[in-house]
């Protein structure tokens, strides 16, 4: 961090200062959503890490990171930063814990699938959706906001803006996108 300058959260992954940094066999810019998130959810609580402390974390040479970073290694990698954390697997779980103020870590999938179930009768056709692992995923920072919004940011690897949305589900609209949620405690 710059002497005197306040860091501020990191958007767009593919055009940010950190681009170009290794991650495992690929750059940031592919894959290091997930650092990405950690470091912004740490500066929007207040803990005063570095970008590297969290990359080294997580960056191994050996470790190909074809598919990014699983989740079971963010929790690790909180712990290891010394973060407390609660973890959530459903997303409404999640939701529903996060006071004004809070911010989280989110993974979820890029893409869902619909299920179309045929009924015979009256009764109308149902869809579900699942997920879809060949579109990928992606790791975020979700901060409910003072104003009741949702920001996120690094929202999409390919612009430089925080997004804001109104509700939860506008933000995640099918709970078959989320594979996991990080609650991180402020800073003291």
């Amino acid at each position: 961090m710059n002497a005197g300058k306040m860091p501020i959260p990191v958007n767009g992954q593919r055009l940010c200062e950190y681009a170009n940094v290794p991650f495992g066999w690929f750059r940031m810019g592919y894959n290091g959503c997930v650092v990405l998130a950690i470091y912004n959810a740490l500066l929007l609580t207040g803990y005063q890490k570095e970008f590297w402390e969290v990359h080294r974390c997580l960056h191994r040479t050996w470790k190909p990171r074809i598919f990014g970073v699983r989740q079971w290694e963010i929790s690790r990698s909180l712990r290891k930063l010394k973060i407390p954390h609660t973890s959530f697997s459903s997303a409404s779980e999640l939701r529903s814990a996060m006071k004004p103020g809070d911010v989280a870590i989110i993974l979820n999938w890029n893409r869902t699938v619909p299920f179309c179930h045929f009924t015979m009768g009256e009764e109308p056709l149902s869809v579900l959706r699942f997920p879809d692992p060949f579109g990928g995923a992606h790791g975020m920072a979700l901060e409910y906001t003072h104003r009741g919004t949702w920001m996120v940011y690094n929202r999409y690897s390919n612009r430089s803006n925080p997004y804001e949305y109104r509700t939860f589900e506008e933000f995640l609209p099918y709970d078959a996108l989320f594979v996991r949620g990080f609650l991180v405690k402020q800073a003291s």
